[in-house]
């Protein structure tokens, strides 16, 4: 329960806007900005990829797992995190992507260079 929320687009539209996705009343301020983010930086630092060996085999099982739910098929939808293990399951799993030809519809949650990647290459 945030006691302010700030909302940062680079883009105001006219009022009103149509479906909203966040309504106004629950927004207590705006704040346009010429660019939300940049990819290039955050990928980086804390949130590294890592070349942890253990690291790597819990991702790949991870990976292995999602592939194997039963919900990995075009059109699926995806969130990872942001930690080092996370970062490389998307990896992995942009082969299993690959190797399928699935693509998926959209990605949600703390969005990392690795995941603009997936997107970039159409995935």
């Amino acid at each position: 329960n945030a006691k302010q929320v700030v909302m940062l687009p680079e883009e105001l539209l006219p009022y009103p806007h149509n479906p909203a996705s966040i309504e106004q009343d629950q927004v207590d301020l705006i704040v346009k900005v010429d660019r939300v983010g940049d990819a290039a930086k955050i990928g980086a630092g804390a949130t590294r990829m890592t070349t942890n060996p253990r690291e790597l085999l819990i991702a790949r099982s991870a990976a292995d797992v999602i592939v194997n739910s039963g919900y990995f098929k075009e059109g699926f939808s995806m969130q990872t995190g942001t930690g080092g293990a996370s970062l490389a399951v998307t990896r992995f799993l942009e082969d299993k992507m690959r190797s399928r030809d699935i693509r998926a519809d959209f990605a949600l949650g703390g969005i990392t260079a690795t995941m603009v990647d997936l997107h970039e290459k159409g995935l």
